[in-house]
């Protein structure tokens, strides 16, 4: 929900630039209602701008985001007459910043001025949407793995640290053996990212690429995809969590059933792991491909967090 009406700039400049980002976003393959919100961020912007006299977005520095920032914490909301949360008010500015990334990129400008921007962490405390296995249960979900196919979906959910969206798309094309590589041609925000392979990861997906998934194939209707279901065709979101609770099941260890595992909670899990084994924060965003190293961070409390429970 929006936090303020919307109104648009007199200046023909800022409308047009507006609607030009607004455009980009889609073509990156952001959701429309995503994109209207980053557009609608802009436009509030500029109409700011405007009343300080600022009619050119060469003329733009850091400073004026940084009043707009302060700007954006001291609005009521529309709604209750409360503060704007922070975390919205980070979104906001974060979605100025990707307007500049883009004029940059485009060499319309020398540098972003948000670059510089030293913005407040949110107050709320995020980790505890993140819902972490311990190595141990991770350990105990593979030994009950009975197939290949099923060690295969568990190489690429945790071994390689997928969302599920990305685990439904990967095709046979996007994992290469000889590199030890997946291409994930299409992440959150259609990023690219090249993930690499561990070799136990190898091991298990090459079992069932060349000893199981034949099996699966149906040669009148034939697919890309590289996960495929008893009937030939590419495993859909619904069979992964389908499968991966009946492995969770299988298991009969109590406390990990109470935790009410998900595939994406293997991404979580090898993310923190990670980071408890000493990777850097920034080697472990580059692996998810999250957007924001504060994202990452997240983890790196969550491993804290668990050895002090351990310890006590």
């Amino acid at each position: 929900m929006r936090n303020f009406v919307i109104t648009y700039p007199n200046h023909h400049t800022y409308r047009k630039q507006a609607e030009l980002f607004y455009q980009d976003l889609l073509a990156l393959g952001f959701a429309p209602r995503s994109a209207r919100t980053k557009y609608h961020s802009l436009l509030d912007f500029f109409c700011r701008l405007e009343k300080q006299g600022i009619a050119e977005t060469k003329a733009i520095k850091t400073e004026h985001l940084q009043s707009y920032f302060d700007h954006l914490k001291q609005r009521p909301n529309k709604v209750n007459g409360n503060p704007i949360k922070l975390q919205s008010c980070l979104n906001q500015i974060r979605a100025i910043g990707q307007f500049f990334d883009g004029l940059q990129q485009k060499a319309e400008i020398l540098e972003n001025p948000a670059s510089a921007l030293k913005l407040p962490r949110p107050v709320k405390n995020r980790q505890s949407t993140r819902q972490v296995l311990e190595q141990e249960e991770i350990k105990v979900i593979y030994e009950v793995a009975e197939t290949k196919r099923e060690r295969a979906m568990l190489a690429l959910a945790y071994g390689c640290g997928l969302r599920v969206s990305e685990l439904v798309a990967v095709d046979l094309k996007d994992i290469r053996f000889r590199e030890k590589i997946l291409i994930v041609p299409k992440g959150k925000g259609n990023k690219r990212r090249v993930v690499p392979l561990s070799r136990g990861t190898v091991e298990d997906i090459s079992s069932y690429f060349y000893e199981h998934r034949p099996f699966f194939i149906d040669p009148s209707h034939p697919t890309p995809a590289f996960m495929l279901h008893d009937r030939g065709g590419r495993m859909k979101k619904y069979t992964w969590n389908k499968r991966f609770k009946a492995l969770v099941e299988r298991t009969e260890n109590l406390d990990l059933q109470a935790k009410k595992p998900t595939m994406h909670h293997l991404r979580h899990s090898i993310a923190t792991h990670l980071i408890e084994q000493g990777v850097k924060v920034e080697q472990v965003r580059e692996f998810l491909g999250h957007a924001h190293i504060e994202t990452t961070e997240i983890y790196t409390h969550i491993g804290r967090r668990q050895l002090k429970n351990m310890r006590r």
